[in-house]
């Protein structure tokens, strides 16, 4: 189904279900705040430039509940980790205090999570959970 902008969608019936929304995820949408348990994140904290990602991580932040957790995949390249998008991420920039450290603690690493077709890089996956708020 089509996404309207800045609408959200539901689907699945009973628990278990899943909100999609799509529009501009640098908004503040207080009407979301502490609404998710899980974040889906395909890659664009590894898209965006450093100077943009603490906003990112800061709105994920609101809308993910205490003990809620967000997946997160990211680019780690063999060549060009400086060049981008995408960017080559490691675990050690998604925890950096600017970034999701403030808000989550890094639960697990997978390591590749399937093969991308372009030589000399992977697709990684993280899975991180927010800490409980004061």
């Amino acid at each position: 189904r089509a996404i309207e902008e800045g609408a959200g969608w539901s689907g699945g019936t009973g628990a278990g279900g899943a909100t999609l929304y799509e529009g501009d995820v640098f908004a503040k949408r207080p009407e979301l705040a502490n609404r998710f348990d899980v974040v889906y994140d395909k890659d664009s904290f590894g898209a965006l430039p450093l100077e943009m990602r603490p906003k990112l991580c800061e709105r994920l932040s609101e809308v993910v509940r205490d003990g809620g957790t967000v997946y997160v995949e990211v680019k780690n390249k063999e060549i060009g980790r400086d060049v981008g998008p995408p960017f080559h991420v490691e675990r050690e920039d998604l925890m950096e205090p600017t970034a999701f450290g403030t808000w989550f603690e890094h639960r697990a690493s997978l390591g590749e999570v399937y093969p991308l077709k372009g030589p000399g890089m992977k697709q990684m996956g993280h899975i991180l959970r927010r800490v409980m708020r004061p």
